[in-house]
């Protein structure tokens, strides 16, 4: 999918694309940027990094982490029983299902990363979550 200002253009043009009124629409998005999008396999959907064993994922992880200058990429749309850390904390898979539409009394879950300290806040409570890299503080 190229580049992050690839993603950030085609990101650009659907949402102009889909807020503008209706007698106002810009041209619609290309084909490109529909796929980079809502492509099953484009950076926004793909669910390999949460399915696919750590040994095939971490070293793709580990280069985006590295050229996004980040500490820790963050994704959805794969349903976990809880949320998890995958690659020595570099990915954190969020999405728990709370939705009833995908997991009858699902629980509603947020992720907090507040001072370098990631917590997993629940109807229970608040809990410290995950690694802490001295880099973050």
């Amino acid at each position: 999918y190229g580049t992050v200002d690839a993603l950030n253009e085609a990101g650009g043009a659907m949402l102009k694309y889909h807020a503008a009124p209706r007698g106002a629409k810009p041209d619609a998005p290309s084909k490109d940027a529909k796929r980079i999008i809502t492509g099953n396999d484009g950076p926004l959907w793909i669910r390999s990094w949460a399915m696919d064993r750590a040994a095939r994922v971490c070293p793709a992880i580990e280069t985006v982490v590295e050229e996004s200058q980040v500490r820790r990429a963050v994704v959805g749309h794969t349903v976990q029983e809880e949320v998890t850390e995958k690659c020595h904390g570099h990915l954190t898979l969020l999405d728990v299902g709370m939705s009833d539409a995908y997991n009858p009394g699902g629980k509603p879950t947020v992720w907090e990363c507040e001072d370098g300290q990631v917590r997993i806040v629940t109807p229970s409570g608040r809990k410290n979550f995950g690694s802490r890299h001295d880099d973050e503080l």
